[in-house]
């Protein structure tokens, strides 16, 4: 992690140096709520830096895997393979469901 100073970057802010400093979370909400922006608490920390480059007139990042970090790029890939055992557990018990069912015709 660098020596990202939050308050002297708010009074002094430079797109180039926001974009390339990997900066914390909680920095990113302390810089976002210093320039008054307007976000939901459960913010992702991709999204909520995208909105603060726009605000300081940087170019608009989308959500690609060149912005997310590698960790972010794992939680989601397991947010998606959960999804999916989900369903298919969902599915299975519908099996179920369906098979007792007959077999109580």
């Amino acid at each position: 992690m660098s020596d990202f100073d939050e308050p002297t970057f708010v009074l002094n802010p430079s797109v180039d140096e926001f974009i390339s400093t990997e900066i914390r979370k909680d920095d990113l909400k302390f810089i976002a709520t210093s320039f008054k922006l307007e976000f939901q608490a459960d913010i992702r920390k991709a999204e909520l830096k995208r909105l603060i480059t726009k605000h300081l007139g940087g170019k608009d990042i989308r959500d690609d895997l060149s912005v997310v970090s590698v960790n972010d790029a794992q939680t989601l890939l397991e947010i998606e393979r959960l999804k999916f055992e989900i369903l298919r557990f969902k599915v299975d018990y519908e099996r179920e469901e369906i098979k007792l069912e007959k077999s109580t015709s």
